[in-house]
């Protein structure tokens, strides 16, 4: 028998019960939510038929519980009611049930904390002030969480239920609960296509089988939180292949601040091609995630498992935490943890055209001479045709001026000798520097075997080689030289009052070639008359002691002017003059650089685990962490920053050295050095290892207890400590704080 009967027009009824302590456990029958119930109520003991019509229930300001199912002898309440308007005490408007269905209804909570749970049916619920808990339930449903009118009300908890749901947290920081509609099967994939304007990784991931939402969640204001469940969900930014709510726009997203994936597999994919969003916070939590976001400055956390983490545009902050994670931090100032596990972290946004104009530096030689075919003991007049026009090398050929590498490429040897091949750069103003042996005795080395020479370019721009004459048989294979860690310099007045570096406008007769290990300093022996230089076609012959040109060069063909071939002659006076003492090649590398036309200055730290870190564009630092990390600072002047011994045992693949190159920074390691008073060699040690080279280091410089800190990949073409420091590429007083 029902209580309150309404007519077939539109009725209102008020609502009548009994106030008393409630105390109870209730469940949502749709998702299994409970929620335990201790106090003042009032509780409804009637029935209402609302019949035809519009119908409207008006509750009190005390508080209510309204039962669609009597919580007590389970008998259906409320029939036919379409519009319920709660007070302002606070209420409890529980509709849900499987049984007993109302339709389409319309729910506003009043002000203070409300507990909305709907029935099935399109319905509109509003919570209005307060911290409201609501459930739409079955159908589409709007729903909207209102706005608290006292500090700290406001927030939340929507969950739209089963259907195409519309949620609006409005004020305050809100919760949207992600439903599970369905599922995605195998004809759809997330792909990774970036933010307008920039590439993405171009990562397809299987969704097949995973959780299917087609609610929308709008945040309003405040900082709102999309909460997903602990299964295998996928989320998009827009997802026009399943249906939207009619009165929704074509994001699922709006802004909602911060989304918590739960465990599981998920995927949160907010990239687009056209519609991108910003500062967002994304936790993968547990399982191997995808988490994707766009533009803005955004916190991706992916929590345990391998998680695959992007961010676009935006200045970023990735954290991988445990597992073996990927993390790309796309265009802006990045900051990169990969954390536990075999990271992989990529700061930049690759050789995206889109924000880097690529230009190339390419020294062509400007040589017009082909170089003669040198006949063993025949004069290099007697060719025929004469090879005079190739004495002397042409002007410009010997002069670069940007900074980048050449190659010393060995052809062959005729001589009796054991000659030696040596190299240095030339100052702006002449000075003769960086001087070391690129082939100590040419016999040992066969047609191909070539050596890296590092050239500065501008100011420093001119660069020359030197031969000594026998100088290995001279200097017993230079045995008793520390050539990986010693340095090579030609010295003026060598031992008198005005003893400086020796200038290219020196006489031979002046100056000596000095080798220095930290301790001793040597004078090769060959230095006084058996050295010779490569000297310009018209130019002094100064640098040789007989005056004489004892060197001949020219191009491979008249078409190719990216190789240059140089022949040296060993004896004084020219002795045969054949040039073939020494033959070899160079090729100086072509340089690819960047323009930049976005901030990408990245910071990545690997962690513990063996990572693999990639700077990307832009000036980066790269700090490996613990494990046998491999760093790649990729474009850009980049920081490589050791700050413990355990960060030992790292591989840098690409290190650009000179001028406006990268850094290695070692001040966190070193324990009491002194840059203007230490001997740089107690500290630290530059060793050959198989091609590559080690910086080894003593962190407190006393004994010999050097460790392997970092191995440059490919070497570092005999470039010494000193040079690395002068050049600023190794930093050992400027600590980074990252």
């Amino acid at each position: 028998m029902v209580d309150e009967i309404g007519t077939n027009s539109h009725d209102f009824f008020f609502f009548q019960g009994i106030l008393g302590q409630l105390t109870l456990s209730i469940t949502n029958p749709y998702t299994g939510e409970i929620i335990l119930i201790d106090e003042e109520k009032n509780v409804n003991d009637l029935s209402f038929e609302g019949l035809a019509g519009i119908d409207t229930m008006i509750m009190t300001q005390h508080g209510d519980a309204l039962f669609l199912r009597n919580h007590i002898n389970s008998q259906q309440m409320l029939f036919n009611i379409e519009n319920f308007y709660a007070g302002h005490g606070g209420d409890i408007v529980h509709l849900a049930d499987t049984t007993y269905i109302l339709g389409n209804i319309f729910v506003d909570g009043g002000s203070s904390d409300d507990i909305i749970w709907s029935n099935a049916g399109n319905d509109t619920l509003r919570g209005e002030g307060g911290n409201d808990i609501i459930d739409g339930g079955p159908g589409n449903d709007i729903i909207y969480g209102g706005t608290g009118v006292m500090l700290n009300t406001g927030n939340d908890r929507l969950s739209g239920g089963a259907g195409i749901d519309l949620l609006y947290g409005e004020d305050g920081d809100d919760t949207l609960l992600f439903f599970v509609d369905g599922l995605f099967n195998a004809d759809f994939t997330a792909y990774n296509i970036g933010a307008a304007g920039v590439s993405g990784t171009e990562v397809y991931v299987t969704i097949d089988g995973t959780n299917l939402s087609l609610d929308v969640f709008d945040g309003g204001a405040g900082f709102d939180t999309l909460v997903m469940t602990d299964g295998n969900d996928t989320f998009f930014l827009d997802d026009p292949q399943h249906a939207f709510h009619p009165n929704a726009s074509s994001l699922r997203l709006i802004g909602v601040e911060q989304i918590d994936a739960g465990a599981g597999d998920d995927v949160v994919d907010l990239t687009h091609a056209t519609l991108v969003y910003g500062d967002i916070i994304i936790n993968g939590q547990g399982g191997n995630d995808h988490l994707w976001s766009s533009d803005g400055n955004d916190v991706l956390n992916g929590g345990d498992g391998n998680d695959h983490l992007y961010a676009g545009f935006g200045n970023d902050e990735l954290n991988g935490d445990d597992g073996d994670d990927q993390l790309y931090g796309g265009l802006g100032n990045d900051i990169l943890r990969g954390g536990a596990g075999n990271d992989i972290l990529y700061g930049g946004a690759g050789n995206n055209s889109d924000y880097i104009i690529a230009s190339q530096q390419q020294h062509v030689f400007n040589s017009t001479v082909v170089f003669p075919d040198l006949l063993e003991k025949v004069d290099i007049l007697d060719l025929v045709p004469s090879g005079e026009n190739a004495l002397g090398v042409a002007a410009g050929d010997l002069s670069v001026d940007f900074a980048t590498t050449a190659q010393i490429t060995f052809v062959r040897t005729e001589a009796g000798y054991k000659n030696s091949l040596g190299f240095y750069n030339v100052s702006l103003d002449g000075t003769i520097q960086s001087v070391e042996l690129a082939f100590p005795n040419v016999k040992n080395f066969s047609a191909g075997d070539s050596a890296t020479i590092n050239l500065p370019g501008a100011p420093d721009t001119d660069f020359g080689f030197f031969m000594i004459a026998n100088g290995a048989n001279k200097n017993n294979n230079f045995s008793n030289y520390d050539l990986e860690n010693g340095e090579f310099k030609f010295i003026y007045h060598h031992g008198l009052g005005d003893e400086r570096l020796a200038n290219i406008a020196d006489n031979e007769n002046d100056i000596k070639l000095i080798f220095y290990d930290g301790a001793v300093e040597k004078t090769v022996v060959g230095s006084n008359n058996h050295i010779y230089h490569t000297t310009t076609k018209g130019g002094g012959t100064n640098l040789n002691s007989d005056g004489e040109i004892h060197v001949v060069s020219g191009i491979m063909d008249g078409t190719d002017g990216g190789t240059l071939r140089i022949g040296f002659e060993d004896l004084p006076n020219l002795g045969d003059a054949d040039y073939n003492d020494v033959v070899f090649d160079i090729t100086v590398q072509t340089k690819t650089s960047y323009t930049l036309l976005a901030d990408d200055a990245d910071i990545l730290l690997g962690g513990d685990g063996d990572d693999i870190l990639h700077g990307g564009i832009g000036n980066d630092v790269l700090v490996g962490g613990a494990g046998m990390d491999t760093l790649y600072g990729d474009q850009g002047a980049d920081i490589f920053l050791f700050q413990s011994l355990s960060d030992a045992g790292d591989i840098i693949m690409d290190f650009e050295q000179g001028s406006n190159g990268d850094i290695v920074n070692i001040t966190d390691i070193l324990e009491g050095f002194d840059a203007n008073t230490s001997n740089i060699h107690d500290f630290m040690q530059l060793v050959n290892n198989g091609g590559n080279t080690e910086l080894q280091v003593n962190a407190d410089g006393q004994g010999t207890d050097f460790i392997a800190l970092v191995t440059f990949q490919g070497g570092l073409a005999g470039t010494g400590l000193s040079d690395l420091l002068a050049n600023g590429n190794l930093t050992v007083d400027q600590h980074v704080v990252v």
